[in-house]
């Protein structure tokens, strides 16, 4: 071979390599493949003072993928597609997801792990609220064999998490709410004009199902940066596992950007993806000393001062930066209604930030807000909170907690003489609250409903006078769960 034979054969090489590497739109023309026409990555982090002198964390991950209409062609029994599909190219959105939403014809999943209690007495409401151990719910599109594409994704979702939850696959182990749960997807809103039919909503949890770190690794690989850079650094799953209360939530949902007359036009699609991390950090400064530990409210002064460096949750030699793939990075600073008196919460902030925005909120509640950068700063960049508190205040009368709790509890012995009492407390003095409570038990735990009453504040009143909406399910042997809504 000559010399110039050698040089082009080199360059062909060369730019075979550039079009099979770089996955342009000329390799996925050639392959028949669809490119995906938009992505975007977002990400924030909300620090919220507790006030019992502990800080709250919220880690908001928000990825997007524009879709095909053929994504959502109609499908045969267990989800297949009756049509062959070409092969969707990604670059930031994981691929693993929408596969899942290609095969099983979903339109929202909802998946949580969370480890201990969220203490809504002194921490407020959950930014997203998730129960002790693993949650799923998912709405499916039109779909012949709902069971089967059920049967599936809890099982996809088992191995890609490496958690138990194909266990929710029998009928025995999962439910269908009719009024608890609304859908988030504008999809799904738009087929059945914001009603889908209970038979395409399942809900399953599994309580004792403990989330540790091999479930929340395959987590944060969804993310396009990662563990290496922007505000994913900050989270350490063997760390958080550690802490008061840690929940790793992933919410994904088909939207439209353009809605007309209630329906999704064609050609809007796209696929919504929301990680959340929320975490609570026992750093209280007692004194002079530095000291991590969990406290409680006997065991404070009557005044103390909490500190909390976001610096502590790097890894050491890290710095403080944006994802490079992050359209927006920033860091949002809750101040609470009961720290705004008397000036009582200091924020500092080190080295350099974008840009700086301070709201009001309609709750009296205030955020501050800072906006990273990609480039480097010449001073390590860093968040420093630091709020006094009062005993008697915050923590004895409850400042800064929900104003709805609620308790369960089992009265009398074995069966025939057993009850069931769900004990809820509305706290504020002048607004009266709606919730809706859903309950559920495995059918080996018979439930025998012959008696219902209501008391409100110790007087009994009638059913049709408190409860808006009835849904009673007794459990079948061996084939259904009882479902209280």
């Amino acid at each position: 071979m000559t010399d110039r034979a050698r040089t082009m054969a080199v360059a062909l090489a060369a730019a075979m390599a550039m079009l099979l590497v770089g996955g342009g739109e000329a390799s996925a023309g050639k392959a028949g493949g669809t490119r995906s026409r938009g992505e975007s990555f977002k990400e924030d982090l909300v620090l919220r003072p507790l006030a019992d002198g502990n800080v709250m964390t919220h880690f908001v991950f928000r990825t997007t993928c524009a879709v095909p209409d053929s994504l959502l062609l109609p499908r045969g029994r267990g989800g297949q597609r009756k049509a062959r599909l070409d092969p969707l190219h990604l670059n930031m959105f994981p691929k693993v997801i929408a596969e899942i939403v290609r095969m099983y014809g979903v339109g929202e999943v909802h998946l949580s792990f969370s480890r201990g209690r969220w203490q809504t007495e002194r921490w407020s409401h959950p930014p997203v609220a998730a129960p002790q151990g693993v949650e799923l719910r998912a709405w499916f599109l039109p779909t012949e064999g709902l069971k089967e594409a059920w049967k599936g994704i809890t099982h996809a979702l088992s191995g890609l998490f490496g958690a138990s939850i194909n266990f929710l696959e029998p009928a025995t182990k999962h439910i269908h709410p009719q009024k608890t749960f609304h859908s988030r997807s504008a999809l799904i809103n738009s087929i059945w004009n914001g009603s889908p039919p209970p038979s395409h909503l399942f809900y399953g949890a599994l309580p004792r199902e403990v989330a540790c770190t091999e479930n929340l690794t395959p987590w944060m690989k969804l993310l396009p940066c990662r563990h290496a850079s922007g505000l994913s650094a900050l989270l350490q799953p063997k760390r958080d596992c550690g802490g008061l209360y840690s929940s790793y939530t992933l919410h994904l949902a088909i939207q439209c950007e353009r809605v007309e007359d209630g329906s999704c036009r064609p050609g809007s699609y796209f696929i919504e993806l929301i990680q959340t991390a929320t975490g609570v950090s026992n750093t209280i400064t007692l004194g002079d000393n530095s000291i991590y530990k969990t406290v409680s409210a006997r065991s404070l002064p009557p005044v103390f001062q909490a500190n909390f460096q976001l610096s502590d949750l790097l890894r050491p030699g890290e710095d403080l930066e944006a994802c490079t793939l992050a359209s927006e990075s920033w860091i949002h600073i809750h101040q609470p209604s009961f720290l705004q008196e008397g000036k009582s919460l200091h924020v500092s902030t080190v080295g350099d930030f974008e840009g700086e925005l301070k709201q009001r909120h309609a709750d009296d509640d205030a955020s501050t807000s800072f906006r990273l950068s990609h480039l480097q700063s010449s001073q390590r960049r860093d968040v420093q909170i630091r709020w006094a508190l009062m005993q008697t205040s915050p923590l004895v009368a409850g400042g800064g907690g929900s104003w709805i709790s609620l308790s369960r509890y089992v009265t009398g012995h074995a069966t025939a003489r057993s009850g069931l009492v769900l004990d809820i407390t509305n706290s504020h003095r002048h607004q009266n609250i709606s919730l809706h409570v859903l309950d559920h038990f495995p059918w080996f735990v018979r439930a025998y409903l012959h008696l219902l009453h209501v008391f409100v504040d110790g007087v009994e009143k009638s059913i049709d006078h408190a409860l808006n909406i009835q849904n009673v399910e007794l459990a079948r042997i061996r084939q259904g769960m009882t479902m209280l809504e």
